[in-house]
């Protein structure tokens, strides 16, 4: 098994949840609540714990189900900001969800009109 981000779309859920839940439950959520289908191998979707130091991937492909867990040793998972209305989830690209992945910033306050 070989896992190419970039070869799916990639969906981050910014809301927080336990991470106590299993590939079944979480692609219920993603189908329930965000629409997204990832038994049908184009999408895999993110989703992170409430102390944003576990973060879970689901995907499929054509062999069965994929779960990836990533546990943080030192920091948190960026707390990601999100429409008011809408589903709270945020599509990335690859190099967006290995910089998160690995606990790094993907989005910056700006502070200032023409500069970050």
């Amino acid at each position: 098994m070989k896992i190419d981000f970039t070869q799916h779309k990639l969906h981050l859920v910014i809301t927080p949840l336990d991470m106590r839940l299993g590939f079944n439950r979480l692609y219920e959520i993603a189908l329930v609540y965000l629409h997204i289908d990832v038994k049908k191998g184009r999408d895999l979707v993110a989703f992170v714990s409430k102390n944003r130091k576990i973060a879970k991937i689901i995907g499929y492909d054509h062999k069965g189900s994929i779960l990836i867990v990533r546990h943080l040793d030192q920091g948190r998972f960026e707390r990601l900001m999100g429409a008011a209305t809408g589903p709270a989830v945020k599509k990335l690209t690859a190099q967006e969800l290995y910089l998160y992945l690995d606990g790094e910033d993907i989005e910056v306050k700006r502070t200032h009109l023409l500069k970050g």
